[in-house]
């Protein structure tokens, strides 16, 4: 934005014609946020700071009037500051843009809608409902290996290639001793499944994988299931503010996937390793291998053609088993095992190969009947964000389970507690948190089935219990042992999650943890601060992703955070031959080698000597040091620490970061640890101890007082005023950060509701490009309710943030239904006392839109003005020589003063000469509302004014629904959650009949099918409410507050237009509402059928997974120039912007 006078610098052509125009950048101005095109990039050699040379674009017709460039100017603006390039998405990209978003309004119920409101105009739509009839795939039922305890089966068809169940979590198990555990040494996998979790700490790890990580066997002869990747990350947590960090595992979506193709009714089977039966081989015996079945299958083919020869004459059955006999018992065991127990056999061996005979042939082959008489259901859940704040992911029903039916099993492995407690260290393992546990039992047990560690803690509203099973699969008689004595009898325990209610499709499933847990929950929130330079933390996926993978050379410039290690795949084949690299005096310093073959066990710390880009095939290269100082590797990759190894031509996806041991969230010092407790019921007392009873927390009660009122605003004639019942400092943030609502392409004549309550687009510049007209915002909360007092002002707003909550338009149905605008933030811009009216400046152009009804309104420099004449008024009539004792008369003196002043200069002084004291003591501006009465008490509030500070915002526990509302303190049945203001619209204003557009604000919209108006909300937090048909803890009425003009209800809808400002309705409780607790409405039935319609239809777009936001952009790629992009182009929906 150039300054006044700016001289522009002619650029001219051969001719001598100005063809373009430079200038050098001058100040930023937070409107002009204008299209760019990069030149150059530079760095300046006196403070090392970026600056670019850009090229503007002057397509833009939404921006600014003084902003706007003729199409025919070309100028170039030379060092622009890196604060003032961005990346912006272009018009009409963002995810409330997309053609498959939901729209539908909220249903006022039928009490609210007033006859005079009801037409026929617009008399909604109806919708199907969308019923969730798909099977169950899945199942756990004795194994068809003999005496193998429980196997998983499948109930349908699965081709090689596709994935099995859900993907299941992984629990790092770190620096705990082996011979302590049989849980690990049974049930454990070894960190080379996922070679990273090498890295979680000092010594050996290993990991605790439940679901198909434990449940399934393994038959070498049969196996049809195998692991790959799983993903890490965080949930959106991170640890500078998030208290839940570490408390759940960020490794998780692990895929079970077929390597063959699999029948209906055939069990599942997993590769275990051969080490597992080795390990094991003194009590097992040697079990079969792959090979062995080959073998067998030949076996019994040779014996059968045998046995068919002409000249082999043997009828007696006897004999031929004996002759069978003699064949097995000079085989090995594994062979001997492999091949049929007697010759009658052979027929169904070959029939079906000895591997499916070895489990019983076509008869291991389960129908439906067989499962349902003898299994169980595991596959009722699936895995997606938690709706539960701080608690990562969660379980939902995949299909409608009535009340009082088993929504998964749970087999669990029962452990001591010592075991996951280390009492000395006081170091406690993750995995505590997802054991079940009794403050009277030293026991503790971990599920170990598909998806049930996903189930998250409610105390208010759980929809499963805990209770042990009475399936067959149960062997109840260990509950009679002690618990030492259990401790010893393996497997056997099984446990189920059962409906407390009927439970909906896409529901999310949630027990009650217990009330010790949700104390020390509660007492963990109010105690936890974040670690020191928490702020800076990121992973080693996330380093990668932005930094990439650095040289030693480039990292002195740049360095990797501390908790960042680059590393290799790199494992010598037998023979390997290492070049010698010598010193001067011939002595061998160190070896160099070409890399040869990945393993996934053999990760090693490598430090990057160089980069290189292959002539031929255009391909990355490293060449690396190894680093030779890790223990807790495969033993086979361990390095002797004298070594010094260079591995040479390396390739690109052989080499990334990992996360340095115990730098990862679950190792931080401040995260959350406490088991989940038992119902009493289900503790046996022989496994009641005094051993360890549990530790008492004591209970968090938030009783802060309300901070916030709406009440009778002290500028006479203005409606609602927000008031403060706290003292804030210069700087403190007040409120909750409100939402920001986009409204585009619609024009302004129509729009009362825009003209009165809008903000311009210019309070968060990136709005701008949302679409291709002139854009405002709807900004309710701090953004509708404050007035405006030029002498009183005492709030301004910041820079908003922006994301979608975690979902993305490639796979969530939500993505659009709701802002991505939110927690814009409230600052005090000097002190504010506990009473004071909160006033935020609208900007001179609100009031002067509206000055032939308001007339003129004092500016700031009317009062200081103001303040002056007063003062000058009393100093002159507090002279000796000016002598006029009759009140009349100085009340004529100081009408003529007021008089001759402007209009606005005349509002901002006092009306009477009696006045102006009170004037001086308080100043003109606030004697202009009242002087000290202003200032209200907390009675006076009470009294005439409601709370907005009941609720706080935070991701939602409904899925898709973004964010959500939540109690910040007790909440008894039957008060007032928040008040809700509403302006008064027609349904045609959001939603154009001839384009079929629709408004993202008729998401947040009340409305009835019977009538044509619409009523939206500008209450603080109240736009984040969200729906719940069958636990709404909230109603919607009409208010009995004085604030609400009850006669508007008696106005027809077309009336009603027309009166502006005064409807007020109410949240009111159903019941009793806790702190913390989401607050839900039931949004009507319309809108629940429209919604299952909804996420029954969807289809992502075309092109979706590859969408990225501005945001995400110049977080990956930076600012890059024209020339840069030709070879790494941005998104088409992402283009550079210039302040």
């Amino acid at each position: 934005y150039p300054r006044d006078g700016t001289v522009y610098q002619n650029i001219t052509n051969n001719e001598g014609n100005v063809v373009a125009y430079r200038v050098g950048w001058q100040r930023m101005h937070k409107d002009c946020l204008r299209w760019c095109s990069i030149i150059e990039r530079h760095k300046d050699s006196i403070d090392g700071d970026l600056y670019y040379d850009a090229l503007l674009i002057p397509q833009q017709s939404n921006l600014y009037d003084d902003c706007i460039m003729s199409p025919d100017e070309t100028i170039y603006v030379d060092r622009i500051p890196s604060e003032a390039v961005t990346l912006v998405d272009r018009e009409l990209s963002r995810d409330q843009h997309l053609p498959n978003t939901f729209r539908h309004y909220i249903q006022l119920p039928d009490s609210t809608i007033p006859l005079s409101w009801r037409s026929k105009e617009k008399t909604g739509t109806r919708h199907r409902v969308n019923k969730n009839v798909d099977q169950c795939q899945l199942y756990i039922a004795p194994s068809s290996i003999p005496n193998a305890g429980i196997g998983v089966y499948s109930t349908v068809d699965y081709k090689k290639g596709d994935h099995i169940g859900e993907g299941e979590l992984l629990l790092p198990i770190t620096d705990f001793p082996y011979q302590e555990w049989w849980l690990v040494t049974d049930v454990q996998w070894d960190a080379g499944l996922c070679p990273h979790l090498y890295y979680e700490s000092n010594e050996v790890n290993s990991i605790y994988y439940p679901g198909f990580g434990a449940q399934i066997n393994c038959h070498f002869g049969l196996n049809n299931v195998e692991h790959d990747k799983p993903k890490f990350d965080s949930a959106g947590l991170h640890r500078s503010k998030d208290p839940g960090v570490g408390a759940f595992t960020n490794w998780y979506d692990m895929p079970n996937i077929a390597t063959r193709d699999i029948r209906a009714g055939e069990e599942l089977f997993v590769d275990y390793g051969y080490s597992w039966f080795e390990y094991r081989q003194q009590y097992m015996g040697d079990i079969p291998r792959e090979e062995d079945f080959v073998r067998a299958d030949r076996i019994v083919q040779k014996m059968q053609t045998f046995s068919d020869m002409q000249d082999f004459k043997v009828s007696a059955a006897p004999a031929l088993d004996d002759l069978w006999f003699l064949v097995r018992n000079v085989s090995t065991q594994a062979l001997e095992r492999a091949l049929p127990q007697k010759y009658e056999e052979l027929q169904e061996a070959i029939k079906h190969g000895t591997a499916r005979h070895s489990v019983g042939g076509s008869s291991s082959i389960r129908s439906q009947e067989w499962l349902n008489a003898n299994g169980m259901c595991i596959d009722n859940i699936y895995v997606n964000n938690s709706t539960i704040p701080q608690a990562g992911r969660g379980a939902f029903a995949k299909r409608f389970l009535p009340k009082g039916s088993v929504v998964s099993p749970a087999p669990v492995l029962q452990v001591h507690y010592d075991w996951l407690v280390n009492q000395t260290s006081n170091r406690v393992q993750l995995l505590y948190n997802y054991a079940f546990g009794h403050p009277d039992s030293s026991l503790l047990l971990v599920p170990y089935s598909s998806t049930v560690n996903f189930i998250n803690h409610d105390s208010q509203n759980p929809n499963v219990k805990l209770q042990w099973s009475s399936s067959p699969l149960h062997r109840k008689e260990l509950l009679d042992f002690s618990s030492e004595e259990v401790l010893e009898k393996g497997f056997g325990l099984l446990m189920e999650f059962v409906s407390l209610r009927d439970i909906q499709p896409n529901e999310e499933i949630l027990l009650d943890y217990g009330s010790n847990w949700e104390r020390a929950w509660q007492t963990h929130i109010a105690e936890w601060q974040p670690v020191p330079e928490s702020d800076d933390y990121v992973t080693a996926d996330d380093a990668i992703e932005v930094m990439g993978i650095l040289t030693i050379e480039e990292q002195k410039t740049k360095p990797y955070p501390e908790n960042i290690q680059t590393a290799c795949f790199f494992y010598p084949r037998d023979g390997t031959v290492y070049q010698n690299i010598t010193n001067n005096e011939g002595n061998v310093v160190a070896y160099r080698v070409g890399w040869q073959r990945m393993h996934k066990d053999c990760l090693r710390w490598c430090s990057i000597i160089e980069r290189h880009k292959d002539s031929i095939d255009g391909d990355l290269y490293y060449d690396a040091l190894l680093i030779p100082q890790q223990s807790n590797l495969y033993d086979d990759c361990i390095m002797s620490p004298d070594e010094t190894i260079y591995v040479d031509r390396i390739p690109s996806e052989a080499v990334t970061l990992v996360d340095r041991e115990l730098s990862r969230d679950q190792h931080l010092p401040n995260t959350f640890r406490h088991y989940i407790q038992l119902p009493d019921s289900t503790i046996p007392l022989s496994w009641r101890s005094k051993e360890k009873t549990g530790t008492r927390h004591r209970v968090n009660k938030n009783v802060d007082q309300c901070q916030l009122y709406i009440a009778p605003s002290s500028i006479p004639n203005a409606g609602i005023g927000v008031y403060s019942t706290v003292d804030y400092k210069k700087g403190d943030h007040i409120g909750e950060g409100e939402l920001l609502l986009p409204i585009t392409d619609f024009p302004y004549q129509e729009w009362w509701l825009v003209t009165d309550v809008q903000w311009d687009a210019g309070l968060c510049p990136h709005l701008y490009y949302e679409s291709n007209e002139v854009n405002s915002i709807y900004y309710p909360g701090f953004g509708a309710q404050i007035n405006c007092h030029f002498g009183l002002n005492n709030v301004e707003h910041d820079k908003p943030k922006f994301d979608s909550a975690g979902l993305h338009r490639s796979k969530d149905p939500g993505v659009g239904a709701f802002t991505n605008w939110y927690d814009m933030p409230n600052i005090a811009t000097r002190d504010i006392r506990a009473g004071e009216e909160l006033f935020v400046d609208y900007g001179y152009s609100w009031f002067e839109y509206r000055q032939q009804y308001m007339g003129d309104i004092p500016r700031e420099e009317d009062f200081v003005r103001a303040d002056r004449i007063v003062q000058k008024m009393q100093t002159f009539s507090d002279m000796q020589d000016f002598k006029v004792s009759a009140a009349p008369a100085l009340d004529d003196l100081w009408f003529l003063v007021r008089n001759v002043s402007t209009q606005a200069l005349e509002r901002a002084l006092p009306q009477k000469y009696e006045e102006l004291q009170e004037a001086i003591k308080h100043g003109t501006a606030r004697h202009s509302v009242g002087g000290s009465s202003s200032i209200r008490s907390q009675e006076w509030l009470n009294a005439n004014g409601m709370c907005i500070d009941n609720i706080y915002v935070n991701n939602s526990t409904i899925p898709q629904a973004g964010r959500g509302a939540f109690a910040k303190r007790f909440l008894p049945k039957g008060s007032v959650v928040s008040p809700a203001p509403v302006l008064q619209v027609h349904y045609d204003w959001l939603v154009n009949q001839t384009s079929n557009r629709v408004q993202l604000l008729y998401n947040y919209a009340f409305g009835h099918p019977d009538s044509s108006l619409l009523l939206v909300p500008y209450s603080s937090t109240v736009n984040f409410i969200n729906h719940d048909s069958q636990n709404p803890n909230v109603k919607l009425q009409w208010s009995s507050s004085p604030l609400h003009r009850k006669e508007l209800l008696d106005f027809s809808s077309e009336e009603v237009l027309e009166k502006g400002f005064g409807l007020l309705m109410e949240f009111v409780s159903l019941r009793d509402i806790q702190p913390n607790e989401e607050i839900l409405l039931d949004y009507g039935s319309n809108w629940e059928r429209a919604w299952q319609t909804h996420i029954a239809e969807w289809q992502p777009v075309p092109e979706s997974d590859d969408y990225v936001t501005a945001d995400d952009a110049i977080e990956v790629m930076g600012i890059l120039t024209i020339e840069e992009q030709k070879t790494k182009p941005y998104p088409e929906n992402i283009q550079t912007a210039c302040f």
